[in-house]
């Protein structure tokens, strides 16, 4: 729909869902209070709609601010302008976390990075306990026994 309004969910939990143009759910992110929806489009140079489509999950509580009164106040208030860059900020960080795989474009990389995660907060030696074929689901690739030649 278009965007004219911010909506800061202040109370109840929300599914934060993207679509494909045939409808198929594509991503569903759970939020919960204090979410800033429509923030993205609003300080985007062209976006004019909303990207996600926000469902209720229980009863919620929410403010509707129009897109132009939110800007203005942003304009005005430093204080209140950083607290919407930090909302952008975790924003982009969820959403780099949730693809950061489908930016890794060769298996060395996934693989490393699935290492990092093992031992992140560990002290080394790190022994990683996954079995061959979690390891290939993981990196997307085909693992074959030989017995099943």
């Amino acid at each position: 729909m278009p965007s004219k309004y911010i909506y800061i969910l202040l109370k109840g939990a929300c599914y934060s869902e993207k679509y494909s143009p045939s409808g198929k759910l594509l991503t569903a992110v759970a939020c919960k209070p204090i979410e800033i929806y429509g923030l993205f489009e609003a300080v985007h140079p062209t976006l004019n709609r909303h990207t996600a489509t926000i469902r209720c999950a229980s009863d919620c509580s929410y403010i509707r601010i129009p897109i132009q009164t939110y800007l203005d106040q942003l304009s005005r208030d430093p204080e209140f302008g950083v607290l919407s860059l930090k909302h952008l900020s975790l924003l982009v960080e969820r959403i780099l976390n949730e693809n950061e795989y489908l930016l890794l474009n060769n298996t060395k990389d996934r693989l490393l990075l699935h290492l990092f995660r093992c031992c992140e907060n560990q002290k080394f030696p790190v022994i990683v306990k996954a079995t061959k074929e979690e390891l290939a689901q993981l990196l997307n690739i085909s693992f074959v026994r030989y017995t099943d030649i």
